[in-house]
């Protein structure tokens, strides 16, 4: 699992100085083409589907994953003018505050799992700034936009009830997935270098998963980890400083 990690996360870095390369050689080399980025919002989880929970010794349950709330989404990110109306970055973002909180659609107790889930990923992005136009002392540039790379999904020890008031851990696990975003929002400059961002965004972070251990209970194991989707809709506001 390290070692998928380290390849993934260095094909992205390799997309990305890739991306970052090309733009350099499509301009003059002007270093004012260059911007750093902070970004920060809220992402709404979807639906993250329905798993079939069964265990070595004991019965199989199927759960109904529900969605995993609303998260925190902070960023941070590098980028380079292409042309006059396209522009690309890198860009690393954490989301924190997504919970597992399932409910059986068996006899269980209606909450029978809950867990937190936090995920990091770090993708190339590419932008078409559509047009840019004035607005009073504003000028406000709509821009579509997407990226693709690779996310990194933990997820803590899950909370177990079952029969009622009995409770057991089960080990928390690590998937590294591909991952991907469109969107689309509007730069509003506020000064020559200064450029306020507002926009939205689906990102599919491709699997969380839990581990198969059960450490109160070493002899019992899951047959296999309890997966769902984590994907997002996500508003975010964010800075842009161009050099």
């Amino acid at each position: 699992m390290l070692c998928y990690c380290r390849r993934s996360l260095s094909s992205v870095l390799l997309l990305g100085t890739s991306l970052l390369s090309t733009i350099a050689i499509a301009e003059d080399g002007s270093s004012s083409n260059w911007y750093i980025k902070s970004e920060a919002g809220a992402a709404f989880s979807n639906d993250a589907g329905t798993t079939d929970m069964s265990f070595t010794h004991g019965p199989q349950v199927t759960v109904n994953d529900s969605d995993l709330g609303v998260s925190p989404v902070f960023g941070i990110g590098i980028g380079r003018q292409i042309y006059k109306n396209f522009r690309g970055d890198v860009t690393f973002n954490y989301r924190g505050g997504f919970e597992l909180d399932t409910e059986s659609t068996d006899s269980l107790p209606a909450s029978p799992l809950d867990a937190d889930i936090k995920s990091y990923s770090l993708m190339a992005n590419l932008y078409w700034d559509i047009y840019r136009f004035d607005a009073g002392q504003l000028a406000i540039t709509p821009y579509l936009s997407g990226g693709a790379g690779v996310a990194i999904n933990q997820t803590d020890d899950m909370l177990l009830i079952a029969g009622g008031t009995n409770a057991a851990e089960i080990s928390g696990g690590t998937k590294t997935n591909f991952a991907f975003q469109v969107g689309a929002g509007a730069g509003i400059e506020m000064s020559e270098h200064l450029t306020l961002d507002l926009g939205y965004r689906y990102v599919d972070l491709g699997e969380f998963q839990s581990g198969k251990n059960l450490p109160s209970v070493p002899s019992v194991k899951l047959n296999d980890p309890i997966k769902g989707d984590l994907t997002s809709h996500e508003i975010m506001i964010g800075l842009r400083y161009n050099f």
